[in-house]
């Protein structure tokens, strides 16, 4: 159950000195309520220049009083011009090692658009109460006048939260107590309300499926030249679990809206796999209306906290100020979005999707290539590889090392391992344990490198587990 409303002059349901502010947009007045006061947090990765959501929360009787903030892309890109267009071609901001290709110029994605610490910025928020045990008791959809209180990384809230083994019940003294960092202009109990929101969030958020085996995500180390000179397995920390839990919860609330209002929105679906060791052959895909996602076990879902960077989220946030909004009287907020037939969204939706998936095939070729320079020197080692996939003509494996993809042929694996057994009768002296199953750790040694293809050439090593 939801309330949702617009905002009005006489709408103080955010904070008891909250003011709503008319700002100007090509002429037109839009309704703003000013949140400069409430000490909105980004948290993002170390080398992040587009910080597209702010998170706060307070404690209630009830529970938590959430507000998610995120950078109000539409008043800035309009459907149909230029900007808009480079936007949609594009699709999304491509995240390689070292540089960024942004899906926005600079001027906005890390400029005028981006929350940054201690400037205005406008924004659209969701507004969220919700119980001690993270069901959701009332919800609003809003825009927003709003200036960052902190700008944060992972790596500085993992340390607050390891400093201060009494963070929910007490403020990280560590960080505090430094007046040169980002923590001395915060409230003392925010980040412990913060880990106690999350904490209950994730309580009412379904369990998600296990991580696709032999994917692990890494980065890469580039030294002054550009060549790589590490590869280092990306950390899941906590911090990461807490910004999440808010994310997800937005996006779940947001896509809930489209679907109550009927709203021309794009949904993320995540069809369920065949089987358990197919799991990670299914991809998430945009669709005009909401299916089952599988990798969150969600009902309906969508992307609306990251429009610097997706244009699906863009078009939601259009979608929900048309459809939620209309009194502001602008068309920042209509437009295509609002218009499109519904075959014109399926032709978007799909372009999306051709659009991210030409995203993923050149970061992972980037990566590939700087893999393939980077291992020069351990030709000839032996290594390990992860078995992610087989079929009757060989192995697809993923060199543990630096995660990068590669092959064994069946006419180079062992008749024991049965890759060239095509007799439909089991062998009754095999052992089990030979067979090769997703997951299976392989020893393999490294032949050589290709770092024009971004190959490798690998053999099963004797002995190989």
């Amino acid at each position: 159950d939801t309330d949702t409303d617009t905002d009005t002059d006489t709408d103080t349901d955010i904070t008891s000195s909250g003011r709503a502010l008319p700002c100007k947009s090509s002429g037109h007045p839009v309704l703003r309520r000013d949140l400069r006061t409430i000490p909105l947090v980004t948290i993002d990765e170390a080398t992040a220049e587009d910080f597209d959501d702010a998170i706060w929360a307070e404690r209630t009787t009830d529970g938590f009083h959430l507000l998610i903030a995120i950078a109000d892309v539409a008043h800035y890109v309009r459907p149909g011009s230029a900007l808009d267009q480079d936007a949609r071609n594009r699709g999304n901001s491509v995240y390689l090692p070292g540089q960024v290709v942004p899906m926005l110029p600079l001027a906005l994605s890390a400029g005028v658009c981006s929350l940054k610490p201690g400037e205005d910025r406008l924004c659209v928020y969701i507004d969220l109460h919700i119980t001690a045990d993270g069901q959701r008791i009332s919800g609003r959809f809003g825009r927003g006048l709003m200036r960052s209180a902190a700008r944060l990384t992972y790596q500085a809230v993992q340390e607050a939260l390891e400093s201060s083994p009494q963070c929910q019940s007490e403020a990280p003294e560590t960080p505090a107590s430094k007046p040169d960092t980002p923590w001395a202009a915060l409230p003392p109990d925010l980040l412990p309300t913060l880990i106690a929101a999350a904490h209950a969030l994730q309580q009412a958020q379904p369990p998600h499926p296990a991580d696709r085996t032999g994917e692990e995500e890494f980065v890469v180390t580039l030294d002054a030249s550009g060549q790589p000179t590490a590869f280092t397995p990306r950390q899941r920390l906590p911090a990461h679990d807490l910004v999440a839990s808010f994310m997800i919860a937005a996006n779940r609330f947001a896509a809930e809206e489209l679907d109550r209002h009927t709203a021309p929105g794009l949904f993320r679906v995540h069809p369920a796999a065949p089987s358990p060791t197919q799991q990670g052959r299914q991809m998430a895909r945009y669709a005009p209306r909401p299916a089952w996602h599988d990798g969150l076990q969600l009902a309906c879902y969508t992307h609306f906290t990251s429009p610097i960077r997706r244009y699906a989220d863009l078009v939601n946030h259009r979608a929900l100020l048309a459809t939620l909004m209309p009194s502001d009287r602008t068309m920042e907020g209509r437009g295509e979005s609002a218009t499109l037939s519904p075959s014109a969204m399926h032709a978007l939706a799909g372009h999306l999707h051709l659009a991210e998936r030409r995203a993923s095939s050149a970061t992972q070729a980037c990566y590939n290539r700087l893999a393939a320079l980077f291992l020069r020197p351990f030709i000839g080692q032996t290594l390990r590889a992860c078995v992610t996939g087989t079929t009757r003509t060989g192995v697809a494996v993923t060199l543990t090392k630096t995660g990068t993809p590669s092959f064994l042929f069946s006419s180079a694996l062992p008749d024991e391992l049965r890759m060239n057994d095509d007799s439909p009768a089991p062998r009754t002296n095999l052992n089990p344990e030979a067979t090769l199953q997703v997951g299976t750790v392989l020893s393999v040694v490294l032949i050589s490198t290709n770092p024009a293809q971004g190959t490798l050439d690998l053999a099963l090593a004797r002995n190989a587990r």
